[in-house]
């Protein structure tokens, strides 16, 4: 019946879902290094997710994502942890 909790739940469940392929609609991730050997399911097809779910994918080598980490202004690291604290 479209009036009962199991109805209820499916719906929530769906808007949900709807709600999480729209925020990877617009999503960019940043992949720093490749996947390690053995660890397969750390393996992934760039291509394919923006395919399917809109994701951009942004690599980025180990070695400069190390160097960009060092070159960060110490007072711009505090405040983007301030900031991630009070969300």
């Amino acid at each position: 019946a479209p009036d009962s909790p199991q109805a209820a739940q499916a719906l929530q469940t769906a808007a949900a879902a709807a709600k999480a392929l729209n925020l990877l609609r617009h999503a960019k991730i940043g992949v720093i290094g490749e996947h390690p050997q053995g660890f397969e399911p750390c393996a992934y097809d760039a291509e394919r997710l923006r395919a399917h779910f809109g994701v951009q994918v942004q690599p980025y080598a180990l070695d400069a994502a190390f160097a960009a980490a060092d070159a960060m202004p110490a007072e711009r690291v505090t405040a983007r942890y301030a900031a991630l604290a009070q969300k």
